[in-house]
């Protein structure tokens, strides 16, 4: 089951056991790669990927996780024999069972208006979404990516980086930044439920599902 962005309490709230988050800013060509480290508190941007159809995209993403995990050295530390290390080989023949060892989600920018309204993408962001999540074995989670692009330009501004650089790897930023507020929200989360279970509250409903 996926979370919309309307959600109070985004994304699962249990404890990830050091598991990372990964997110996507799907565009119609271009699409931005972030991933979280361990503890869940940090996004960071990993690349960008070009992609046309949710099948292209699904191969590519594939490939820049593997990529990721053995530069990072983090697979082969927890991989089980040659076997699976040639499975993360192929491109597009990932087993779901280790990306859920390593992974707590995927969360994946959705385009809103800005009443709150899902804008005419959100369809194929959703669609695209959700193949690409089933087909790493995945849940996704959706999240408002509104202003996004805005806030990190406006920023790069306030810091004196100049306009031209700010847009460099800009997609891949952007999925950063989504999923530094997912991370955010999800961490706020948190602390909200422990202060109502601390209080006696039963701490029901906390993901917000109508």
């Amino acid at each position: 089951m996926t979370d919309s962005a309307e959600n109070k309490y985004p994304g699962n709230l249990e404890d990830t056991d050091g598991r990372r988050w990964l997110a996507l800013d799907i565009g119609d060509v271009r699409t931005g790669v972030a991933v979280s480290d361990e503890s869940g508190a940090l996004a960071s941007p990993m690349t960008t990927i070009k992609a046309k159809t949710k099948e292209l995209l699904l191969d590519a993403f594939a490939e820049a996780i593997r990529k990721f995990e053995y530069e990072s050295g983090d697979y082969f530390k927890k991989a089980n024999g040659e076997a699976d290390q040639e499975l993360w080989r192929r491109v597009g023949d990932m087993d779901s069972k280790p990306v859920k060892e390593m992974y707590a989600g995927l969360v994946i920018g959705l385009p809103l208006d800005q009443s709150g309204v899902e804008a005419l993408r959100a369809k194929k962001v959703r669609e695209w979404g959700e193949f690409v999540a089933e087909g790493i074995g995945l849940e996704a989670f959706f999240f408002d990516e509104r202003y996004t692009t805005q806030r990190m330009l406006s920023a790069d501004r306030e810091v004196g980086r100049r306009v031209a650089d700010g847009r460099k790897n800009i997609d891949a930023r952007a999925a950063a930044e989504i999923l530094q507020s997912f991370l955010d929200a999800r961490a706020r989360a948190r602390d909200d439920l422990s202060g109502e279970n601390d209080d006696g509250g039963s701490g029901e409903n906390t993901r917000g599902e109508q």
